[in-house]
């Protein structure tokens, strides 16, 4: 959500529309040339537990009536009298303009707001036989080691999607305790609406290995992107790479690979854990498909 205001830079003393947007992480730097282009200036950020506050303002244009109302002043009383009633039916004609304005108008100045991670470690570490990061995850290995047992009135649970790999996984995220799976996988053609049946269906696959749908997934088609945003190599990629590098080549793969993120059992409004239908959802983040869905995987 936005956050509007008015307030005053001590300088110039200047009246400034404030708004404030939340980005999902690793997203800020887009957001914030977005806005830019709009005419926006970055004022500060907040990095929260699962999302990042841009906090925006611009300049309020000066008003027609706040001129028209200074000139006005200056005039003597009897010519502020015959000015008034003259202007009388104007009024009620700009009035009535303004009401149809604002019932046709809309704000497009909407935020954004997903999840983020806390707490590492990598997929190596995990004891539940999750794949390395240099070891693929097929159909056949994912269902061998995650398939929960089969009763006698169900199917075993075979998974069906592309082939995917877990590169890293961060442990422990949010105040919903959270394990966060960065999966790499081939591109997906996004013109056809098949590929988000592949992307749930990988979703789906994870939380049969964690044994939940409370889970963070993150499907990415740049591994590059895992390293730049995983809480297990952030650190170590900028201390190597840089935030010039970061804006100029993550952040554009972003636009494209990084397809979605899927966050079981968080509210992100209430920042706590849920078990309510809206704490699950999926986030597409590639700039063509960009939109949120609630959706559980069935377990």
């Amino acid at each position: 959500m936005s956050r509007w205001g008015v307030g005053k830079s001590m300088p110039d003393e200047k009246k400034y529309v404030f708004m404030s947007v939340k980005a999902i992480r690793g997203r800020e730097a887009t957001k914030i040339a977005e806005h830019q282009n709009r005419g926006w200036e970055l004022v500060d950020q907040s990095r929260g537990v699962v999302q990042t506050t841009l906090n925006f303002r611009r300049e309020r244009p000066t008003m027609f009536g706040s001129k028209a109302w200074a000139a006005f002043r200056e005039l003597d009383t009897k010519t502020q009298l015959r000015v008034g009633v003259g202007a009388a039916g104007l009024v009620v004609a700009l009035v009535l303009a303004g009401v149809i304005a604002s019932v046709l108008g809309g704000n497009d100045e909407l935020a954004e707001a997903s999840a983020a991670q806390t707490a590492t470690r990598t997929a190596t570490e995990r004891p539940t036989g999750t794949q390395t990061p240099t070891a693929a995850v097929t159909s056949q290995s994912a269902s061998a080691t995650s398939a929960p047992s089969p009763s006698k009135t169900s199917k075993p649970y075979v998974y069906t999607g592309p082939r995917y790999q877990v590169v890293t996984i961060d442990e422990d995220v949010s105040n919903a305790h959270l394990n966060q799976y960065w999966v790499y996988t081939k591109d997906f053609d996004y013109s056809k609406s098949g590929f988000r049946k592949q992307v749930k269906a990988i979703i789906t696959d994870v939380a049969h290995r964690e044994g939940s749908d409370k889970v963070i997934v993150n499907v990415v088609t740049d591994k590059e992107i895992i390293a730049a945003e995983s809480n297990a190599t952030i650190k170590s990629f900028m201390d190597e790479k840089g935030m010039d590098y970061f804006t100029s080549v993550i952040a554009p793969k972003e636009k494209t690979d990084w397809v979605a993120m899927y966050v079981g059992g968080f509210d992100g409004n209430e920042a706590k854990p849920s078990d309510a239908d809206d704490a699950f959802e999926i986030s597409w983040l590639a700039e063509k498909i960009e939109g949120v869905e609630k959706w559980k995987p069935r377990l």
